[in-house]
């Protein structure tokens, strides 16, 4: 029994060190290293191919400033002008005009507002919007 395992372990060894023998299906080629010239762009730099960082939100101070400018003729309890069914959604005299609203109203809050800001501040008051559309979905889930 002793004689059978050397033989094995002999073979073993001996089929280790030669080299195996080509394999008869196709063989991929051996992958090329990457000489420097070929690395991305994004490599050295890292700017590259950033994603543009999202625009800050506005804050509620700037989110109810930006309401009274464009939403008070309906919206703001002490204006005379304001209608019932408007100040019965949100009414911008209230310190917490949009604790309120739903995350669908403050869809329809940006979809009013969005052709009267430029672009840059159109884009803070849809991150603002988002947000609070989220933090409200989220309550609901509760």
């Amino acid at each position: 029994m002793r004689a059978v395992v050397l033989a094995l372990s002999a073979q073993l060894a001996l089929a280790c060190a030669e080299p195996a023998p080509p394999s008869r299906t196709a063989l991929a080629p051996a992958p090329r290293p990457v000489a420097r010239a070929e690395t991305p762009a994004s490599a050295s730099n890292p700017e590259a191919e950033a994603p543009a960082a999202a625009p800050a939100s506005v804050s509620y101070a700037e989110a109810t400033a930006l309401a009274k400018q464009h939403c008070a003729e309906c919206h703001q309890g002490s204006v005379s002008q304001a209608k019932p069914a408007a100040l019965s959604v949100f009414d911008l005299d209230q310190g917490a005009w949009s604790a309120g609203l739903s995350a669908k109203q403050f869809q329809v809050f940006y979809q009013r507002m969005q052709g009267e800001l430029d672009e840059a501040t159109r884009a803070r008051v849809l991150a603002f919007t988002e947000s609070e559309a989220a933090r409200v979905a989220a309550l609901g889930d509760l």
